[in-house]
């Protein structure tokens, strides 16, 4: 398996400053005190929620998510696809292999399923969950090859400046320090993530994975 067993913490903290600037405001300024009520009420309503995903049911992939998909052609492979719901052979053709595998000694994950197709320049993860075996969605995709690129335009031998230019918020994931070789991973709160090895300065593979919970 290629990146099922990575695993990434995510913490989400709370706004307590717009509570306490509230609270200021209604001792001193009744006005004052009803502008932070409404802002309080707006950082509420645009506060990430919780997670729904779930091994057995994935989160649908949407346009608001397409930073975590592949750009095939005009097509787009999101992570988290059903390979009942999207014509990988239509997209992709045949693979060049592929197996399938029971999780054995994996806790929760035990009894669910693996499968990986290899084309030339990239490799597909898929996943099906216990008593399935037949239905499977997407778990992680990894290019190695020119054609495939990101929604954005990055691609297989796109620079490191080019990289921060399109992704700002992008960061090295890894633990290295060098910014010439390095991965540079940009993650979502429901646990998508989008990473770059780069070698000597250009991206060398193009990994998108999705850690189950």
């Amino acid at each position: 398996m290629m990146i099922f067993n990575r695993l990434l913490a995510v913490a989400i903290l709370a706004g307590v400053l717009v509570t306490a600037i509230g609270c200021a405001s209604s001792e001193s300024n009744p006005k004052m005190n009803a502008v932070a009520t409404e802002s309080a009420s707006i950082i509420a309503d645009q506060t990430i929620q919780p997670s729904t995903s779930s091994a057995s049911a994935p989160i649908e992939a949407s346009q608001e998510t397409s930073a975590f998909a592949l750009k095939v052609g005009d097509e787009l492979l999101h992570l988290q696809d059903w390979d009942d719901r999207t014509d990988l052979e239509g997209l992709l053709g045949k693979p060049l292999s592929q197996k399938t595998e029971a999780l054995k000694n994996a806790d929760t994950l035990t009894g669910s399923f693996v499968k990986e197709l290899t084309y030339e320049g990239l490799r597909v993860e898929l996943f099906s969950p216990k008593q399935n075996g037949k239905s499977f969605w997407i778990l992680s995709i990894e290019a190695t090859a020119q054609p495939y690129r990101t929604p954005a335009g990055i691609s297989v031998g796109s620079t490191v400046a080019e990289v921060k230019k399109t992704y700002p918020g992008i960061a090295i994931g890894d633990g290295r320090t060098d910014p010439d070789n390095a991965a540079y991973r940009l993650s979502d709160k429901d646990g998508r993530n989008l990473e770059f090895d780069v070698k000597d300065g250009a991206v060398a593979e193009i990994r998108l994975f999705f850690l189950i919970p």
